[in-house]
């Protein structure tokens, strides 16, 4: 091919390239509902288990439009990429050797299936776990007490109880409110009721369920989440996809391996080395502070570390084999001449 040929391709290449893109980009936009579900699922579920209200708040007008945005075309880029490298990879296959494009089509594939995995493991199973910690360590924070003996009689006024004069009538009893696990099926006009899933007064006014939430009355004054939506989205993306290339340590290690840059056994006996390394990895990698998301990051790390390594010795194996017959052929082609 000419020069001009070669950049006539190249210009064929990219446009498909980005038409994928916009493609991933708008697909996850119309069905932006369900994106928002995923990514700020655990944090709802978290704040509705603590009773401390599952909302977010916008700092800003466009801050739920432009969050949604962006978020759909980052997602949308993430799944249409393997339309988009094979793109990349149809054009510069050309000039590879048939050794580099054994490479590449054993690895690439494996790279991508590896970040994908470990984005999803974070979303369904460190998620969860992470905001449940964060959370109720708020909880742990003493509260302010109103009557205490260094704040409360210096800086609360403290009213004298009314005296209650003689009763002539029986007191009357206070409205009890029904507590269910679940909303009833179908509550009639004004009825109320507390929901006890989701720590919520809830009351009936024409065809609308309404709800009010409630909480401990010796945590009226304690930290209190007040996430934005911006902020829960950049964090829980970040977070996906540092493990995304956390999960990449197996593709590695087997890279390694089959270029013989590093030996199994001497990857195997830096293990201690390659630990630490790694545990440096999750912390830089992840941008929460907090050891336990750390380590959620490292265990998966260490255990793909050994993955990678099992599969180094099989590829170090078939590699031996292969040498091996080549020599025999090698030895048989002498022999006949």
């Amino acid at each position: 091919m000419t020069l001009g040929e070669h950049l006539e391709e190249l210009r064929s290449r990219m446009i498909r390239l980005l038409v994928g893109l916009l493609v991933g980009a708008v697909v996850c936009f119309v069905f932006r509902d369900r994106l928002m579900q995923v990514l700020l699922g655990p944090t709802f579920a978290v704040l509705r288990k603590t009773g401390m209200g599952s909302e977010l708040v916008a700092l800003d007008p466009m801050e739920p439009f432009m969050t949604t945005l962006k978020t759909s075309v980052i997602v949308g880029f993430i799944l249409s990429a393997p339309y988009g490298l094979y793109q990349v990879w149809a054009f510069v296959a050309a000039g590879l050797y048939p050794r580099e494009q054994r490479f590449v089509r054993r690895f690439v594939p494996v790279s991508i299936a590896l970040f994908l995995f470990g984005c999803v493991f974070f979303l369904v199973l460190v998620m969860p776990a992470l905001m449940n910690f964060l959370i109720y360590f708020m909880r742990t924070v003493p509260s302010f007490d109103p009557g205490g003996w260094l704040f409360g009689d210096r800086f609360v006024e403290v009213r004298p109880a009314i005296p209650a004069g003689p009763t002539t009538q029986p007191a009357a009893r206070a409205p009890r409110v029904a507590t269910y696990e679940e909303d009833p099926a179908d509550p009639p006009d004004g009825a109320q009721w507390i929901n006890r899933r989701r720590h919520e007064l809830r009351f009936r006014l024409g065809n609308q369920t309404y709800a009010v939430p409630i909480r401990l009355a010796d945590q009226e004054n304690t930290i209190r989440p007040t996430f934005s939506m911006r902020n829960t989205i950049d964090f829980t993306m970040q977070m996906a996809a540092s493990f995304g290339i956390g999960f990449q340590v197996p593709v590695v290690v087997a890279f390694l391996a089959t270029l013989g840059i590093a030996s199994v056994e001497t990857m195997a006996r830096s293990r201690r080395v390659t630990w630490f390394v790694m545990a440096i990895g999750a912390a830089v990698f992840t941008p929460s502070t907090d050891p336990t998301t750390m380590l959620l990051l490292l265990i998966p790390m260490a255990l793909l570390f050994e993955a990678g390594l099992f599969a180094a010795r099989l590829i170090e194996k078939r590699k031996a084999e292969e040498r091996a017959a080549d020599e025999r052929s090698r030895t048989d082609d002498e022999g006949m001449r």
